[in-house]
């Protein structure tokens, strides 16, 4: 799962995306994707920044074996819950000291991680927080990282981040609520067929639509 305007950014495809494990030269292989951004939309909603893909079944117990660690959506804060977390944490790789070795095919980054409280929401169907302590200048590169609630000392994942504020160390997040009902959406799409081939001739539609929220 990562940001829809990662991809954007670099003029990619979906076939083109790559996710590497740091310290292994391995490169996960997709089956399926999921896009929620609607590329012909001006103006797309906020909460669509998003893509989803399947990782190979044939891949999965390597991939763990050298060190891929997951996340269970269903075990997630309600919004509504937000205001009793005691600290949010996020973690991600800043561009700063990324570093790719092609020959070995191993990615140099170090993870960071951001402590910080909820405040009022800044972009409309997101929620934001407000980072406490050191933080880089520059977060470009935190799209797609993993936001952790600590709620009664445990912990668990509350949402991804798509869009920074910089110069006031906001950090912006898809709730991991709506990431649930996403993928609670492509389970129930996929059961019904309605899955969208890859050499459609509709370009936007790759994966499925936005289903509505209700």
């Amino acid at each position: 799962m990562t940001a829809q305007h990662v991809l954007n950014a670099q003029g990619a495809t979906h076939d083109e995306l790559q996710i590497l494990l740091r310290r292994a030269p391995i490169s996960i292989l997709f089956d399926l994707c999921a896009v929620f951004w609607d590329e012909f939309n001006p103006d797309p909603d906020p909460d669509s920044d998003l893509v989803i893909v399947r990782i190979v079944k044939s891949q999965q117990a390597g991939l763990f074996a050298a060190g891929l660690a997951s996340l269970d959506a269903a075990l997630h804060v309600e919004i509504e819950k937000f205001g009793a977390v005691d600290c949010f944490y996020v973690f991600g790789f800043p561009d700063e000291g990324r570093e790719y070795d092609y020959e070995k095919k191993e990615l140099a980054a170090e993870m960071d991680c951001f402590r910080g409280h909820l405040t009022e929401p800044k972009v409309e169907g997101l929620s934001t927080i407000q980072i406490e302590g050191d933080r880089p200048d520059d977060l470009r590169g935190m799209s797609g990282s993993v936001v952790i609630a600590d709620l009664d000392e445990v912990w668990k994942f509350t949402g991804m981040v798509t869009l920074a504020s910089e110069k006031r160390g906001l950090l912006h997040f898809i709730p991991t609520e709506k990431i649930a009902y996403y993928l609670n959406s492509i389970v129930l799409m996929k059961k019904m067929g309605l899955m969208i081939p890859k050499d459609t001739d509709i370009p936007h539609l790759s994966g499925w639509n936005k289903p509505p929220l209700t």
